[in-house]
C-alpha cells in the first residue's frame, strides 16, 4: 500500500485475518465439509435422583441400606429432581396405605403384616432420564394403627394425639396445659370396643374408651371442661384423623353439620348443611331457619365464603366470608370411603368462646335403619343406640345410672338435608339425628333449655 502507515497496515491486515478465522469458524469453517465451530462444554451426563427420608417430618437416617420406619409413621420421600414412583413389598407383607404422590414427592404410612419381624418395602424413583435411586424402607413389626392422629374434641378443642396400640398408650397433647395420658384396654371378646383408663376419671362406671375405624379413633375420655374454676376433668366424646384431605378439589360435598357452641359454662346447637364447592374454592352454609339443603336453601339465606389452604398445618382450611373477614378454619377426613366434616377450637371473631363441629355425608338415599351402634355423649355417658324409620332409640350409662330414651323421628320436608331427621321425646325435648354408612350423631335442638348443647355419637356396627 503506497503513502501507508507501515503499522497501521500491519494492524489492519492482522484484523482482516482475525476476522476471516472468526467467520470460518462461526460457519463452518474452510475445507474439510463440516466439523468446525465453537467448541461447546460436552452436555453434563444425566444425574441420579436424589431422596431424602422423614417419618412423621423428622428426616430418617439410613442405617445400613435401609431406612428403618415404624408402622403408621407417614413415610415421606423427596427427590431433587422430577420422577415417577413405583414401590412394592418382595414378600407382599408390606402395604402402602394412603398413598399420595406428586413428581418430587411420595408419602404414605406402611403397614407390616408380619408381626413378628422387619420386612422390606422398596421405592424406586425414576428420573426423566431414565437414571433411578432406590430407598429401601424397612418396616418394623408393630401395629399400623400406631400414630399420630388430629383428635376434634367436644369440648371445643383441638389436639395431636398419639397412639401406640403395641403399647397400649394415647397421648393427648393441646396447648392448654400437661399431656393427658391414657392406658388402652383391649376389647372383650365379641367387642370391638377399647376401654380407656385415665387417673382423671376415678368413678367406678368407667366411661372412656374408642373405636377403630380406617385411619380414624372415635372415643370419649376425659378432657377439661369448658369455664370450669378450678379446673375440672370430664369425659368427652372426641374423633380423631390421620386422614385429613390436602387437595382442595377432594373436599367437595355436601355435609349435614352438628355445631356445639361455647361461651364460657353455656353451650348451645347450631344444625345446617355446608358445601364444599369449586374444587375445594368456597364454603357454602343454609342458615335458614327451618334446615334445608343448600342446593335448596333460598338465596337470601345462602352465605358463601372462600377457602383457601392453611400456611402453617396441612389438612387446615382458612374460611374468609364475603366481607373479607377472616372466620376460622376447616377440615374435611377420609374415613375409609367416606368423608366428614371437623371443626375444633376457638372462635377466630371471639376467643373467648369455642365450637365442635362433626358433618357427616349428605346421603342421597335419605335416612336408614341400623340395628345397633356404640358411642358417647357430651354428658359424660356411654351410650348404644338403635333406629327404625320412625324412632331412635339411646341407651346411656354412666356413675348415676342408666337411662332410655326414645325419640320420635320427622322428616324435614322436600328440601330437608338427606340423612337428617327431626326428633323430640314428646315432653318437650327436641333433637336432630344424622347418620351415615359408618356413623350416626344426635344434637339438641338449639334454643331448647332442656336439650340445647347436648351431642352424641355412635359407630354403626350392623
Amino acid at each position: 500500500m503506497r503513502n501507508g502507515n507501515p503499522r497501521r497496515t500491519a494492524g489492519l491486515k492482522w484484523a482482516i485475518g482475525l476476522g476471516c478465522v472468526l467467520a470460518l469458524a462461526a460457519c463452518g469453517g474452510g475445507g474439510g465439509g463440516g466439523g468446525g465451530g465453537f467448541f461447546l462444554p460436552p452436555a453434563a451426563a444425566p444425574q441420579a435422583p436424589q431422596l431424602a427420608v422423614a417419618a412423621d417430618g423428622t428426616t430418617v437416617a439410613a442405617e445400613g441400606d435401609a431406612y428403618v420406619v415404624k408402622p403408621g409413621q407417614v413415610i415421606t420421600v423427596k427427590s431433587n429432581q422430577t420422577v415417577s414412583w413405583s414401590g412394592s413389598s418382595p414378600s407382599g407383607k408390606v402395604t402402602a396405605v394412603g398413598t399420595s404422590s406428586s413428581d418430587q414427592q411420595w408419602q404414605a404410612r406402611l403397614a407390616n403384616a408380619n408381626l413378628g419381624a422387619t420386612e422390606d418395602y422398596p421405592l424406586v424413583a425414576t428420573a426423566n432420564s431414565g437414571q433411578t435411586t432406590t430407598v429401601r424402607l424397612r418396616v418394623r413389626a408393630g401395629d399400623s394403627r400406631n400414630g399420630q392422629y388430629m383428635a376434634y374434641v367436644s369440648n371445643g378443642s383441638r389436639q395431636q394425639l398419639k397412639a401406640d396400640f403395641d403399647l397400649g398408650s394415647l397421648e393427648f397433647v393441646d396447648t392448654s396445659g400437661p399431656s393427658n395420658v391414657g392406658t388402652l384396654v383391649k376389647p372383650a371378646s365379641g367387642s370391638a370396643v377399647y376401654g380407656l383408663l385415665s387417673n382423671r376419671e376415678t368413678t367406678a362406671q368407667r366411661i372412656s374408651g374408642l373405636q377403630v375405624l380406617p385411619d380414624t379413633l372415635v372415643g370419649s375420655f376425659p378432657f377439661l371442661v369448658p369455664g370450669a374454676s378450678p379446673a375440672a376433668y370430664a369425659p368427652f366424646p372426641f374423633v380423631a384423623t390421620r386422614a385429613l384431605i390436602t387437595t382442595a378439589a377432594d373436599l367437595d360435598g355436601n355435609f349435614n353439620r352438628f355445631r356445639v357452641n361455647y361461651s364460657g359454662t353455656t353451650k348451645d346447637s347450631s344444625i345446617s348443611q355446608v358445601q364444599f364447592a369449586g374444587s375445594g374454592t368456597l364454603f357454602v352454609r343454609c342458615n335458614e331457619v327451618a334446615i334445608a339443603r343448600v342446593d335448596d336453601c333460598p338465596a337470601g339465606s345462602l352465605a358463601t365464603a372462600t377457602l383457601a389452604p392453611d400456611p402453617t398445618t396441612p389438612g387446615l382450611w382458612r374460611v374468609t366470608n364475603s366481607s373479607g373477614v377472616y372466620e376460622g378454619r376447616v377440615s374435611v377426613a377420609r374415613v375409609g370411603s367416606e368423608k366428614m366434616l371437623l371443626v375444633a377450637g376457638p372462635s377466630a371473631t371471639d376467643p373467648s368462646s369455642a365450637q365442635f363441629s362433626v358433618g357427616l355425608p349428605e346421603q342421597p338415599g335419605g335416612w336408614a335403619s341400623f340395628n345397633n351402634a356404640f358411642g358417647w355423649s357430651i354428658l359424660g355417658t356411654q351410650d348404644q343406640s338403635t333406629a327404625d324409620l320412625s324412632t331412635y332409640t339411646l341407651r346411656s350409662a354412666s356413675a348415676a345410672g342408666v337411662v332410655q330414651t326414645a325419640l320420635t323421628l320427622n322428616t324435614l320436608g322436600s328440601v330437608g338435608p338427606k340423612g337428617m331427621m327431626g326428633s323430640s321425646t314428646g315432653d318437650g325435648r327436641y333433637y336432630f339425628v344424622a347418620r351415615s354408612a359408618q356413623l350416626e350423631m344426635v344434637i339438641g335442638a338449639r334454643g331448647n333449655t332442656a336439650t340445647a348443647g347436648f351431642f352424641h355419637m355412635g359407630v354403626v356396627s350392623n
